[in-house]
């Protein structure tokens, strides 16, 4: 494609040092603009088909780099968990009762299910003979979505090269693509949050209600929506110097609908306090959380989303305040953008949403550079700095404006040199990265073949720039380094989820449990994080801790501080209180003594009291039975191994005749 031609989408209007006069612009001019509408909705189902593969071959390669229920943490087992027991429950015209955590604000009168929908959108997948894999198959699809979403957005808005900005939206954060294929309604959150964006940029502002109320029954973090829209009434005041009060009446409505129209209500409201009085803007916090509540280390945060960092910076050096009315849209990914990158430095959970925001706002901000340019204006592109301009020009075209050339749309041909730029530098991108990282060689020639390899790109570039495009070789080249980026990071995802627990840890116990604990007695688990997948294998008996350790604290303080001393091992003489004060006569736990000589002082306390018998031990967690005496230590002798064989068969023998939760 020659760089005269006209290349980007349709822009909105705009003023130019001239007024355009359409009288003189020729019939034939304008067969040729209407030729090119037409071909929008079919180059559309273009881009957003290339979009929708390449992303579902990237999550499914992450989703499947476990056998387990994806990824890090269990609450994916949780969630699925549930899910089949909406169903059971709902087969029978009722609500299920949750009666697993009675000694936290989850208990069975109190329970709020504050991601009831996506729990029922996971429904269809409990019908597999294999939930797990149905799980799996859901939290692909739903990542999917998510991503797939923020592409779809920048097709619709018309943002140029697309295909490479997916590159970039696929490669920003290695965290990002972590927690985007949890098991967790984060994905389908990111949708509700793009729908919404769309409906504030296409001023349809009453169909705000109805997606609030949907985010509402979806997702706890809901407040993302109207956040977003108080951002467009302030880029509106700014750019327009008007009030849209629709914009806050609609999402109100829609919020205040969702609340009150809730199978939970009002307990919802109860919950949504204690959430914010739990954990909204605390650095530190009363016990020890999960991991995504706390901050990320510096070098971490870079290394982790280094293209998204990038991508903001473009962004600011990219936006231009002066045209206020074009700089809407990028004023207000700036905005977001910047909100959730200061949110994810103080907590780690936000993770998933600063990283497509910032390549948005980078995209959104680069496209009102390109659009001046190709609308003949000239008033605000200098403002830029040399250098950028310099960088940019590839990209620019000639001041012939859309209406003149007769192409008031992106035709075709733009469309493939914009997947062939991205195919390209993607496949460059997988050389080099496979050259780098994979060869059998030493470092040495490894090093050496590397080296060989980015010159014969370079060198390739080069002629691709000077044989037929330098706008198409610049983008090739970007398509490049972002290829790169993207092959590390799921490289790097594919290592940290294959670490995953295998699959059916815990599953020995928790049937042991099932088959012998009397149904509705209280088991002591002594990790509040293990509780999902415990969950997944045994909803017949009652726990102390799970899902969050706060709603332990919130519930029931002096529990939970009790909770804490005794699974540290604080508490020397544990087994007489956990009978007293939990009313428990059945532990479970995963903490062992190790390998290395080393021991777990929870573990080696109770076995050494005397008040505990080991009922199962598969190696990978344990039973313990407190005694109605101090009895004999438990010993690690012949007929300790021998009773733990025996309780294997057990076991074994529970399993035949009572099949695992499936």
């Amino acid at each position: 494609m020659n760089d005269g031609q006209f290349e980007g989408g349709a822009p909105p209007t705009v003023t130019t040092s001239e007024t355009i006069d359409n009288s003189n612009i020729s019939d034939a001019a304008r067969m040729r603009g209407a030729s090119a509408s037409a071909l929008t909705t079919r180059t559309q189902i273009v881009l957003l088909a290339f979009g929708i593969v390449i992303i579902a071959l990237v999550m499914l390669r992450l989703q499947y780099a476990t056998a387990s229920i994806c990824c890090g943490d269990y609450d994916g087992y949780y969630h699925i968990g549930w899910s089949r027991m909406l169903w059971e429950s709902f087969q029978q015209g009722r609500l299920p009762v949750f009666g697993v955590l009675p000694f936290t604000t989850l208990n069975p009168q109190d329970y709020v299910d504050h991601h009831f929908l996506f729990h029922v959108l996971q429904i269809p997948f409990t019908w597999f003979s294999d939930i797990r894999a149905g799980a799996k198959i859901s939290a692909w699809l739903f990542a999917t979505l998510g991503v797939f979403a923020c592409y779809w957005l920048m097709v619709k808005e018309n943002i140029s090269y697309t295909p490479v900005w997916l590159l970039a939206l696929l490669g920003a954060s290695a965290s990002f693509l972590y927690r985007i294929n949890m098991t967790k309604a984060m994905s389908l959150s990111l949708v509700c949050l793009i729908l919404g964006i769309y409906l504030l940029f296409r001023r349809k502002y009453v169909w705000l209600a109805p997606l609030a109320f949907v985010y509402v029954w979806l997702y706890s973090l809901w407040v993302l929506l109207p956040v977003a829209g108080a951002m467009w009434m302030g880029v509106l005041l700014w750019s327009e110097h008007r009030i849209e009060w629709r914009v806050v009446l609609w999402i109100s409505v829609g919020v205040i609908a969702g609340m009150l129209i809730n199978p939970y209500f009002p307990d919802n409201f109860r919950l949504l306090y204690e959430h914010i009085m739990m954990k909204a803007g605390r650095g530190e916090f009363e016990t020890r959380v999960g991991g995504e509540w706390y901050p990320w280390d510096t070098s971490q945060f870079l290394g982790a989303c280094a293209v998204a960092i990038i991508a903001m910076v473009v962004g600011y050096i990219a936006f231009d305040w002066t045209d206020r009315k074009r700089a809407a849209r990028p004023l207000f990914f700036l905005c977001l953008a910047s909100f959730l990158v200061i949110a994810t430095m103080f907590q780690k959970r936000y993770s998933e949403y600063f990283p497509p925001f910032a390549i948005l706002f980078a995209a959104f901000a680069l496209q009102n550079v390109f659009d001046r340019s190709r609308q003949g204006s000239t008033v605000n592109i200098v403002t830029l700095p040399q250098n950028v301009l310099a960088d940019l020009q590839p990209f620019l075209d000639s001041g012939m404006t859309p209406v003149e050339s007769g192409e008031a749309m992106r035709p075709m041909r733009d469309v493939r040199s914009e997947i062939e730029a991205a195919i390209i530098g993607a496949s460059l991108a997988s050389v080099i990265f496979l050259t780098a990282t994979e060869l059998p060689v030493t470092n040495t020639v490894r090093v050496v073949l590397t080296v060989l390899a980015c010159l014969l790109v370079v060198i390739g570039i080069a002629f691709y720039a000077f044989k037929y495009s330098r706008r198409q070789a610049v983008a090739v080249g970007l398509a490049l380094l972002l290829g790169v980026g993207l092959f590390q990071a799921i490289k790097n995802e594919v290592r940290e989820i294959g670490d995953s627990p295998e699959p059916d840890t815990y599953a020995g116990s928790m049937n042991w449990i099932r088959g012998n604990v009397p149904p509705g007695e209280t088991v002591f688990n002594t990790d509040w994080d293990d509780f999902p997948k415990i969950f997944f294998y045994d909803n017949t008996h009652a726990y102390v801790s799970g899902l969050d350790p706060t709603y332990l604290l919130y519930e029931n303080p002096e529990l939970s501080k009790l909770y804490e001393r005794i699974t540290t091992g604080e508490e020397k003489e544990a087994a007489p209180l956990i009978r007293e004060k939990f009313g428990a006569r059945y532990i479970f736990t995963d903490k062992k003594p190790r390998n290395d000589g080393g021991t777990n002082d929870f573990y080696f306390n109770l076995t050494e009291s005397g008040w505990v018998e080991e009922k199962f031990d598969d190696g990978k967690s344990t039973v313990l039975m407190i005694r109605d005496e101090r009895g004999a230590p438990e010993s690690d002798d012949e007929d300790a191994a021998t009773d733990g064989e025996e309780a294997s068969d057990d076991v074994n023998a529970v399993n035949e005749n009572e099949e695992t939760p499936q």
